[in-house]
């Protein structure tokens, strides 16, 4: 028995990654030859073991019936728990999932909390810069071992997904659709916004096996169409997202009103049960200029961009609202606005640091919004003074009928772009980091597209 507790006390001393080794090289051991495990016992007990048989216990460990030594220190199940968790800690998760197939009581270990929130927290922290970031919708205490397993592995095999040549998903849902205006993955790909074109907005929460359609914002009165965008609130512990509307609605002169409104949609949980829905509150509404129509929309933040065409002038603006600062249904609002002299307006984003990404034609041109033309109302003639972008780019016809919505990380914003040849990668970094000499923005050929292989425009969400 000494033994054991020289062991013990020998391993309690060592630091972390030489346990993390020694967990590693004896694991390895086990999968491949269990009786080598024997190499590790002293010369003297090797030969009083050479002419005995070894047997294996219920844990799988090799034992030898006449070697002098007590049976418990020729385990390594037998030290104690907390070295081994702290070792198990410190594996990535597929050692984990392999350490799980050696024996129940290892099994049992990688099972535990500590384990799985050591994983997702070496996840939320990782390099922000360059990966996808695991997305939790709760603080990490808040979440079971289980829960925290289920939700990195569903992430991880969607990584393993794209990186295969195999063109079968991971993970399928079949929904049956027939109003869909657009539809909006929020990160983390359990729920699914539809904008229908009846006005209201549903979702669908894909952890369920058959996925039912379930009504987020309801029909107020007989509209015309809704475009929606969407922008995760990043300082909430729990999910919180911004879901800014364009909705056009009919008057009885049969001319449509657009109204813009920001509804705030966070995840509750039901009283009967953990299950977790989500629950939208408004937050601002304003309405655009009579006779003028949205056709497209974007929220960042504290600001809403949307483009503007102005009937039956044909005029077409570009126009940034701060609704933090709206009251309800205000009649006259601040805004930012640029007057475009293209005809074929196609696309507005928001980027962080008051920058706007517009598409126009061919091109794609980056703005300083606060550059723009700043004023309640319109100007009487309807023109304004032109503003210089800060960095342009010429691609050519894009498919689709939007500027795809940017993934923005830690210091830049990315978008993938795609033509009827070729998708390229857009990155903007963000201003503070920028080195003075670099442009402020960078388009990369990613592929071309092979002949035979037509990429239509469609709605199609992405997380």
């Amino acid at each position: 028995m000494e033994l054991t507790y020289v062991l013990i006390n020998f391993l309690i001393l060592l630091p972390t990654r030489i346990l993390k080794r020694l967990f590693k090289r004896l694991l390895t051991l086990m999968s491949s030859a269990p009786l080598q495990l024997l190499s590790w016992l002293p010369p003297s007990v090797l030969r009083k073991t050479a002419s005995s048989q070894v047997k294996h216990t219920a844990t799988g460990c090799p034992i030898s019936q006449d070697c002098g030594l007590p049976r418990r220190c020729l385990c390594l199940v037998n030290l104690p728990l907390e070295i081994l968790t702290e070792i198990v800690r410190e594996l990535s998760w597929p050692d984990i999932l392999r350490l799980r197939q050696t024996c129940t009581h290892f099994a049992n270990i990688t099972k535990t909390l500590p384990v799985w929130r050591a994983v997702a927290h070496a996840e939320l922290s990782g390099n922000s810069s360059c990966t996808p970031q695991l997305s939790l919708e709760r603080p990490l205490n808040a979440h079971s071992a289980d829960e925290l397993e289920r939700i990195i592995l569903r992430w991880k095999s969607a990584e393993v997904g794209w990186s295969k040549d195999d063109p079968s998903p991971a993970r399928e849902r079949r929904l049956k659709m027939s109003d869909v205006e657009s539809i909006h993955l929020i990160k983390g790909g359990r729920w699914l916004l539809v904008s229908t074109r009846t006005g209201s907005v549903v979702f669908y929460d894909l952890d369920e096996e058959e996925p039912a359609r379930k009504v987020l914002i309801p029909t107020v009165s007989e509209p015309a169409g809704t475009i929606m965008s969407v922008d995760i609130d990043q300082s909430s512990p729990t999910l919180t997202f911004h879901l800014a509307l364009g909705t056009a609605k009919y008057r009885s002169d049969t001319s449509k009103e657009y109204v813009v409104e920001v509804w705030r949609v966070c995840l509750v949980d039901t009283a009967e049960s953990r299950l977790s829905t989500l629950s939208a509150k408004l937050s601002a509404s304003f309405r655009p200029e009579p006779q003028s129509q949205v056709t497209k929309l974007s929220i960042l933040g504290d600001f809403v961009a949307f483009c503007l065409d102005l009937r039956p002038a044909s005029s077409f603006y570009t126009i940034v609202v701060k609704w933090t600062d709206l009251g309800e249904v205000p009649s006259s609002y601040p805004r930012w606005l640029k007057h475009t002299y293209i005809f074929h307006f196609d696309g507005v984003q928001l980027l962080p640091q008051h920058q706007v990404l517009l598409r126009q034609g061919h091109h794609v041109r980056l703005f300083d919004f606060f550059s723009f033309w700043h004023s309640p109302p319109l100007p009487s003639n309807l023109l304004v003074a032109d503003v210089e972008p800060l960095w342009e780019v010429e691609i050519g016809p894009m498919l689709g009928r939007f500027l795809p919505e940017p993934v923005i990380y830690g210091d830049c914003a990315r978008l993938v772009i795609a033509t009827k040849i070729a998708l390229f990668g857009l990155t903007i970094p963000h201003p503070s980091t920028r080195i003075a000499s670099d442009p402020p923005g960078r388009l990369v050929k990613l592929c071309d597209i092979p002949r035979g292989i037509s990429l239509a425009p469609s709605n199609t969400a992405w997380t």
